[in-house]
């Protein structure tokens, strides 16, 4: 392969790091807002977003050097999700944070406008 080949797939599996940096960050931010008590629950909802983001993962694997796991598709995942981490995960998580409030609000708001009535 020519060297541009691989630094579109190294820059590709570094993509693919960032955004499940992002997934994880967003389904916690999520999972807090929840309050989800039951512990078996918990443990359902954590496993089914490991095997949704690890499938999504591998799909992107496959359709960037055709599924072949070397050491370098790790680190690179790594430096992916490393970069999202330094970077933009504070506001990121700020960004997603205010709109959960403003969601919660506003569902506060219009059960406040239904008592009224």
């Amino acid at each position: 392969m020519s060297i541009s080949v691989e630094v579109n797939i190294l820059l590709s599996l570094m993509a693919i790091g960032f955004l499940l940096g992002m997934a994880f960050d967003l389904f916690y931010i999520f999972k807090s807002y929840w309050n989800i008590k039951n512990s078996w629950f918990n443990i359902i909802i954590d496993f089914t977003i490991w095997v949704i983001l690890t499938g999504g993962a591998f799909t992107g694997l496959l359709l960037i050097n055709w599924g072949q796991v070397r050491f370098y598709v790790f680190l690179a995942m790594a430096l992916g999700y490393l970069g999202y981490y330094v970077t933009l995960r504070n506001r990121f998580c700020k960004i997603i944070n205010i709109f959960m409030q403003f969601r919660k609000n506003l569902l506060v708001k219009k059960k406040d406008f239904s008592k009224d009535r």
